[in-house]
């Protein structure tokens, strides 16, 4: 046999032909193998090797061969001796742009300017030199400022690099022609990277024949470094190049800890929580991890069979989890540090804060809870009802059976549900309670709700309930027929013929003209009402000298008598300045023509006066009849003052403003939000698709802030109503707003 190759380098392929060097007696074919060798090491049954060592494989590494034939073998046994590559070759080029040789202060040789050529380097023979004998500020190598090369269009020097790497490049200038900021600017590239962007010599030195040097590091792959001078604004110069090989980093390990802190929130006690924090090394050199500990030694914080230390993680290497574990044993809050001692030079050591609270753990029982803890029921008509809900909640960890449900009060009664008992499970939806009042004297009633259940540390729960029983309440009520005589309707009230306004009464302001017709009015038995009325092309109002301030409830009566078709005639009607009907069809709105339609709205009036404007947007505007009426108690609707929840103030609204409900579609109940900027009067109502009220949900003062109320899907009544569409309006002082809902049961 024949001598191997017996070195190699780290990363560089291994070369070597175990066929020409392993002999073996007898005839072919001849097979190849590796008997042993180094990690990576391979031979093919040709018997070419193949082998890359790495950093790990420095030294002598041994390696067995056998060549096998039909008569036997041989083997080839050898060492290989792995050493590290040397080190980038140390490299230093300068040039005197435009001038001659010229030594620094420092000692450091710039050549004159020169092209360049192969393995060498210099300019590439665009841009010209100049020279002047201007003296320089802020050097004392005033010379090699004193010759330049510069150009109106980009010139470059090229410096052929030995090797691969990171170099430094000082670039030197001066201004030797302008004056002031701004009259030159130039880019430098390095690369193709620009590492000087729109540089002002002037500016950048403090004025005219001021040196100026800048210096950036340039990575070269390719073995050539190429630096181009771009002019911006007027020519790019340049008067002296350094480039540098930058002296390699100190490999040095960094550590990385991901989190600094874990928050194991709260733990039962007897229990325990498990939390990672992950250690890597970012760095260019091995980190050691020698040591994990608590700096506290709290005994309910330990390590979860942690890495035995000292451990090593090679740069980038597979990051270490470390699981902290926290075993409250007392209901407080607990706090240590985690301590990893390493060897990163400066981030030693880390330390990890820790924190958890242990609570004790809840009993295996029920818990019961209801929300509204109360109701009040406000002021309701004797023989008629209001309803409200109260939801049973279940905060314990067993089922919560709920036997019954009785009250001291015999005007208070549960009618929903109506079977006993029920059960509620632990996290899951609440039962909602459907209390009814129903006064039968003119006198405060109150009184508790007993709920009996299995929770044996509530039972039973009370849940207080107050309403007041009172009269039929009446307010002062106008009425007008515009454009007719005195009208009594079907439901005994009586429409004043039309009339003007004077003070202390109520009446049209004088504008517009009257009408009449004996067209049958379809949806009405009351024709004569929408036979007569007042119209304009221009705007008309009606004014109502009202006893009080305060809200008043106000019905508009409309027909269209003379178009067949939408869209022909709009309107808009203004209450106290503002808009309540905007650009009304009544065509559209009614169904047809000579179909009965009305229109009820809400009016607070502070300055003693009602003033309506109706205002001609298509064509002219009109009105068959008005009513007013002062709005009292409202009867047979709670206050529903605890089934309000006023939200957390963070800070007042700035807006009036209505959310939508949630959730949405619903069943069986649903919340709805909303926002009041000042304090106010306000309503809140549910109305179907056909204008119908079906429930007042809101009615009276509230303070400026954000608001939250439970629907049920009830009506005034307490009835359930069907699946569908409804309409929920918000209304305060002036302001309107309203959103629909989709009830699904």
């Amino acid at each position: 046999t024949s001598t191997p190759n017996t070195t190699a380098t780290v990363g560089d392929p291994y070369s070597y032909d175990a066929d020409n060097t392993v002999d073996a007696t007898g005839t072919a074919p001849i097979t190849f193998s590796l008997l042993t060798g180094p990690t990576g090491f391979t031979v093919d049954a040709g018997g070419l090797v193949t082998w890359t060592p790495d950093s790990t494989q420095v030294g002598l590494q041994h390696v067995e061969i056998v060549a096998t034939n039909s008569v036997g073998a041989d083997t080839q046994a050898y060492d290989i001796d792995v050493t590290l590559p040397p080190p980038p070759s140390a490299y230093e080029a300068r040039i005197n742009a435009g001038g001659s040789d010229f030594t620094d202060s420092n000692g450091n040789l710039f050549v004159a300017d020169k092209a360049h050529t192969a393995g060498d380097f210099g300019n590439d023979g665009n841009g010209n030199t100049f020279t002047f004998t201007d003296a320089i500020g802020g050097t004392t190598d005033d010379v090699l400022y004193q010759s330049m090369r510069g150009s109106n269009a980009t010139f470059s020097y090229l410096f052929d690099v030995p090797d691969p790497g990171d170099y430094e490049v000082t670039c030197y200038f001066t201004e030797p022609q302008f004056t002031a900021a701004g009259q030159r600017e130039l880019d430098v590239i390095a690369e193709g990277t620009v590492f000087l962007d729109n540089l002002d010599i002037f500016a950048a030195s403090g004025g005219q024949f001021q040196a100026l040097t800048e210096t950036f590091t340039v990575n070269v792959t390719d073995g050539q470094l190429n630096l181009e001078f771009v002019p911006v604004t007027k020519g790019a110069l340049v008067c002296a190049i350094s480039v540098v090989s930058a002296a390699p980093a100190t490999p040095v390990p960094d550590i990385s800890v991901s989190p600094l802190a874990l928050d194991f929130g709260t733990v039962d006690t007897g229990t325990s929580s498990d939390l990672v924090v992950t250690i890597s090394n970012v760095g260019t050199a091995d980190l050691q991890v020698t040591g994990l500990s608590f700096a506290n030694g709290n005994p309910v914080y330990s390590l979860v069979s942690p890495p035995a230390t000292p451990f090593t993680i090679t740069p980038g290497g597979t990051p270490v989890d470390v699981t902290v574990r926290f075993s409250p044993t007392v209901a407080q809050t607990e706090l240590d540090t985690l301590v990893i001692a390493n060897d990163d030079p400066d981030e030693n050591p880390v330390k990890v804060s820790l924190t958890g609270t242990g609570q004790t753990p809840p009993p295996s029982e029920p818990v019961i809870r209801v929300s509204p803890t109360s109701l009040d029921f406000g002021q309701v008509v004797v023989g008629q009802t209001s309803d409200l809900t109260f939801d049973v909640f279940n905060d314990g960890t067993v089922d919560l059976v709920v036997d019954s449900i009785t009250s001291s009060n015999a005007t208070f009664s549960v009618v929903d549900p109506t079977v006993f008992p029920f059960t509620v499970t632990p996290g899951t939806t609440p039962v909602t309670v459907t209390v009814r009042f129903s006064p039968t004297a003119v006198q405060v009633e109150s009184g508790d709700l007993s709920i009996f259940s299995n929770d044996p540390n509530n039972n039973p729960l009370l849940v207080p309930v107050t309403g007041e029983g009172i009269n039929q309440p009446t307010g002062a009520a106008f009425r007008i027929n515009a454009g007719g005589s005195d009208f009594t309707d079907s439901n005994g009230d009586l429409f004043v013929a039309d009339k003007a306004f004077v003070a202390g009464d109520f009446g049209h302001d004088g504008n517009g003209k009257t009408f009449s017709f004996t067209d049958p009015i379809g949806g009405t038995t009351d024709d004569g009402l929408y036979q007569t009325m007042r119209g304009g092309n221009t705007t008309f109002a009606y004014l109502f000298d009202v006893p009080a301030s305060g809200n008043y409830d106000v019905t508009l009566y409309f027909t269209e008598p003379q178009f067949t078709a939408a869209g022909q005639r709009e309107l808009d009607v203004l209450a106290e300045g503002t808009v309540v009907l905007d650009n009304l069809d009544i065509f559209a709105a009614s169904g047809g023509q000579f179909q009965a339609l009305t229109e009820t709205f809400t009016v607070n009036v502070t300055d003693g006066q009602l003033n309506l404007e109706f205002v001609p947007v298509t064509k002219g505007a009109l009105v068959c009849a008005i009513a007013v009426v002062q709005q009292t108690a409202a009867p047979a609707v709670a206050r529903q003052a605890s089934a309000i929840e006023e939200l957390a103030p963070e800070a007042l609204p700035e807006n009036f403003q209505l959310f939508q409900n949630h959730p949405n579609p619903f069943n069986p109940s649903t919340r709805i939000r909303y926002s009041l900027n000042q304090g106010m009067n306000v309503t809140l109502k549910i109305y179907s698709l056909l204008g119908e009220e079906v429930r007042t949900l809101v009615n009276g003062y509230q303070n400026a802030g954000t608001y939250q109320v439970r629907w049920d899907a009830r009506n005034n009544a307490g009835q359930k109503v069907p699946s569908g569409v409804y309409i929920y309006r918000l209304e305060g002082e002036g302001v309107v707003a309203v959103k629909k809902m989709i009830l699904m049961q």
